[in-house]
C-alpha cells in the first residue's frame, strides 16, 4: 500500500518583519532614485541583512522580499518600487482642443542630439533598466537599446538602420550582468550591429570597488564559454547581476561616459531652438518635458 509523504516546507527563520523588511523601507525612502524589486534585494544582500544559506535556492528568498514587501507597500508601510514588466494601457484622449494644443505644446522637441558628433545610444541587458534609462536620458533624446538576453535579427536591424540614417558614427554606453551569458551577448550584439560600446558595467574592478554580491555561476565548470569566461577574467568564476550595482553609481558611470561625447553647448542650442519655435507657434513656453 502505498503511502502519501507530506513535506513540510523549511522555516524561513530570516527576521523578515522586525528587520529586513524595516531596513528595506529605510532604504527606498533615502534613495534618490527609484529601484525595482531586484535592485532592492542587492542591496539588502550588500548590506548583509539577508544572507543565503550554503547550497540555497536564490529564487526562494527573493521570492519571499517580494510577497512580504508587497504586503507592506499595500499598508503604506514602505514606497513603491519599480515594475518593469507591466503598465496600464490607456488610449490618449482629450478634454477638447484647446486641451489638445496644450498637450503638443508641452510635449513638442526638436531632436535633442542636434549638433553632436556621434550617434549616442544608452543601453543595458536586463528590461528591468527601461524605466530607469528613460528617466536618466529621455530629456537628452538619447536612444535606448535593451538587449533582453541575445539580440532577434529584426532588432539588430532596428539599430543599425537607425545609426546608418542617423549617419553619425554609433557609441553605445552600455551596463550588463558580468556572467558568462553577459559576456556572449554583448559580443554578439557588437558583432552585429559594429557598434563601439563603451561597457560602463559590470567590469572586473567594480566588485570590490562597489561591494557587490556575487551569486553561483549558471553553466557547467567545463562548458567551453564558462571556461572562455575564466580566462578572460582573470580566474573569477562566479557572476554579478546588474541589478547589484546601486541605481545612483550607475547612473553616475553612465553619465561620465556619456559626458566624454556630449556637448553641452550644442544640447543648449536644441533648446533654445524649441523655445523659440514654441512662441512661433503660439504654445506656453513654461513647460518643456
Amino acid at each position: 500500500m502505498l503511502r502519501t509523504v507530506v513535506r513540510t516546507p523549511v522555516r524561513d527563520r530570516r527576521d523578515w518583519q522586525r528587520l529586513i523588511l524595516p531596513a528595506a523601507a529605510r532604504v527606498l525612502e533615502a534613495a534618490p532614485l527609484r529601484y525595482t524589486k531586484r535592485q532592492l534585494w542587492y542591496v539588502l544582500l550588500s548590506q548583509h541583512l539577508i544572507v543565503l544559506r550554503r547550497g540555497e535556492n536564490t529564487e526562494d528568498p527573493y521570492r519571499a522580499l517580494c510577497r512580504y514587501s508587497a504586503k507592506w507597500q499595500r499598508q503604506g508601510r514602505m514606497e513603491s518600487t519599480i515594475d518593469q514588466g507591466r503598465s496600464l494601457g490607456v488610449d490618449l484622449s482629450f478634454a477638447g482642443p484647446d486641451d489638445a494644443v496644450a498637450w503638443l505644446g508641452r510635449r513638442y522637441r526638436r531632436d535633442r542630439t542636434e549638433g553632436q558628433a556621434v550617434c549616442l545610444l544608452v543601453g543595458a541587458e536586463k528590461d528591468s533598466m527601461r524605466e530607469q534609462l528613460g528617466d536618466w536620458f529621455s530629456d537628452r533624446g538619447i536612444p535606448r537599446v535593451l538587449t533582453r538576453g541575445y539580440s532577434s535579427q529584426p532588432y539588430v536591424e532596428d539599430i543599425t538602420d537607425y545609426v546608418e540614417a542617423d549617419g553619425r558614427p554609433g557609441v553605445l554606453v552600455y551596463a550588463g550582468d558580468l556572467d558568462v551569458d553577459g559576456d556572449d551577448i554583448l559580443t554578439d550584439l557588437i558583432r552585429r550591429t559594429g557598434l563601439k560600446v563603451i561597457r560602463v558595467a559590470i567590469n572586473d574592478d567594480q566588485i570590490a570597488g562597489y561591494d557587490l554580491a556575487t551569486i553561483a555561476a549558471k553553466r557547467k565548470p567545463n562548458d567551453p564559454r564558462r571556461v572562455r569566461f575564466r580566462q578572460t577574467h582573470g580566474g573569477f568564476d562566479a557572476a554579478v547581476e546588474i541589478e547589484a550595482m546601486d541605481p545612483v553609481d550607475l547612473r553616475a558611470l553612465y553619465d561620465a561616459a556619456i559626458a566624454d561625447y556630449w556637448d553641452d553647448d550644442a544640447y543648449q542650442a536644441v533648446l533654445d531652438r524649441e523655445a523659440e519655435d514654441r512662441r512661433r507657434l503660439g504654445f506656453d513656453d513654461g513647460d518643456d518635458t
